[in-house]
């Protein structure tokens, strides 16, 4: 029963001291880019921990292939992040500012004394994080031209990079993963929407080319990755048990050896242990916090793909229910064509959206009542000259109060799209719901003079038989 259902099984003591003391680490794509969200110190540590494990890494073809095309991708994605910063800031800034001027002349406010004083903390906030910033960026030291982290990889795999496939390997490739894709054999089913190559075929080439150097070796492999699709993990009820049990048994069959899977956080949790301390509790941390805000990322886009695919049919039902020679509805169809397509779903996002506006009110509410209690407890009021207040005084609750205030405005920017899309569906709908109306009605009307008509020569010839002369 152990050998049939290995797959399902929790990793045995002796399994798990293979994979650490013989096993191949592999790194997938995600493992590797994340090492340039880390920060400098976090990423020395894991680097110098890889260090440690180095004679056991080994790196799939296709993991390098995409890594080197996404790597200056994801460095400047690292290099602008200043920028989104500094577009809140200016946003925030805007926003107190409109909303001071809309304000009426009031004995007991400088109206123009706030201002200025929002704006020189706005300035000053501004300037300092740039400052700040341009350190930073000179600490990270990476930059598409100069990229220590690549040469520290180079490093560490030198020799030990798997072959690319063959054409007519490739041909073979493609086939047999539609093939499973279809039957949602894992991995990559999760991936056969997608219409790049390398996005749609890459997990599963990984796979082989992992299948092939495991049984070439003659050794376990441990694959590390942030990927958490269901078509890499086995999960009930919302929680992770582990690699896909389907992945575990192919494995061992394929090579007679152990295959397992860790998510980065996990491994980098093992990797502290077996390194003695050249890993700390604060790149721990870091790891975890990186890797649960790429899920969300990824969950966002895979719920909005899901929307978009469960929509498709009814979207399409509905296009070829609408008559399509009248010309005011043609109009609209053009002007109207939101990414949801039923006044269901765009009814949900609007009372969703409002939810969160009115969420986002009271948290700007909460903001300037601390704003305004720690100025009380301060003794300091709007009407002093912006030099007698000491700026770090009220930095963090006018920062907290700033906040709100752009979240409080992205919302309602938010719930204004959205209702006026639901709007105009919910016209369009009525509008076609008229339309089926009047040609009802004009069917209808037709069957009656039909009926008038049927009706009336039937009386002329009973009128006609009557007068109708004996023979």
């Amino acid at each position: 029963m152990k050998a049939t259902f290995h797959g399902y099984l929790p990793l045995q003591s002796d399994e798990y001291d293979a994979l650490f003391s013989e096993g191949i680490v592999v790194l997938d794509t995600n493992a590797l880019l994340n090492l340039y969200r880390y920060t400098p110190k976090s990423r020395r540590e894991l680097l110098n921990g890889l260090e440690v494990i180095s004679k056991q890494l080994w790196l799939p073809h296709q993991v390098g292939l995409e890594f080197h095309r996404r790597r200056i991708d994801i460095i400047r994605e690292q290099q602008s992040f200043y920028n989104k910063i500094e577009k809140i800031i200016l946003s925030s800034a805007d926003g107190i500012r409109s909303q001071i001027e809309t304000l009426s002349i009031n004995p007991f406010v400088d109206i123009k004394s706030t201002a200025a004083r929002i704006d020189k903390f706005f300035r000053e906030l501004e300037s300092g994080l740039r400052n700040e910033f341009e350190e930073s960026l000179k600490e990270y030291g990476i930059s598409p031209r100069a990229d220590p982290v690549i040469e520290e990889l180079m490093s560490l795999y030198d020799g030990k990079v798997g072959d690319s496939f063959s054409n007519e390997e490739w041909d073979e490739i493609r086939k047999d993963a539609d093939r499973r894709y279809d039957s949602e054999i894992p991995p990559g089913f999760r991936d056969k929407h997608k219409t790049d190559e390398d996005a749609k075929y890459g997990d599963f080439v990984i796979w082989k080319q992992m299948l092939n150097y495991a049984s070439q070796q003659a050794r376990p492999i441990l694959f590390v990755t942030d990927d958490n699709k269901e078509d890499w993990w086995w999960k009930s009820k919302g929680q992770t048990l582990g690699p896909h049990p389907v992945l575990r048994e192919e494995f061992r069959n394929h090579t007679g050896k152990t295959f397992y899977a860790y998510r980065t956080q996990v491994f980098v949790e093992k990797l502290k242990e077996r390194t003695e301390g050249k890993v700390s509790a604060d790149t721990l941390n870091e790891v975890k916090l990186i890797s649960e805000k790429q899920d969300r990322y990824r969950e966002e886009r895979e719920n909005e793909r899901l929307l978009r695919e469960e929509s498709l049919p009814i979207a399409k039902e509905v296009e070829e229910r609408r008559p399509v020679k009248n010309e005011s509805i043609s109009k609209t169809r053009a002007l109207y064509r939101p990414r949801f397509n039923t006044v269901g779903d765009l009814r949900k996002i609007t009372r969703s959206l409002e939810r969160e506006r009115e969420l986002k009110a009271a948290e700007l509410d909460m903001a300037r009542r601390r704003l305004s209690a720690m100025a009380n407890d301060r003794k300091i009021y709007l009407t002093d000259s912006v030099e007698s207040i000491d700026e770090d005084v009220l930095a963090a609750p006018l920062l907290e109060f700033t906040n709100a205030v752009a979240e409080m405005e992205q919302a309602n920017k938010d719930y204004s799209r959205a209702s006026e899309q639901y709007r105009a569906a919910l016209n369009e709908q009525r509008s076609l719901m008229e339309i089926d109306k009047s040609r009802e009605g004009e069917r209808h009307f037709r069957t009656l003079a039909v009926e008038a008509e049927e009706l009336h020569t039937l009386s002329n010839r009973q009128i006609a038989d009557r007068h109708r002369k004996p023979e």
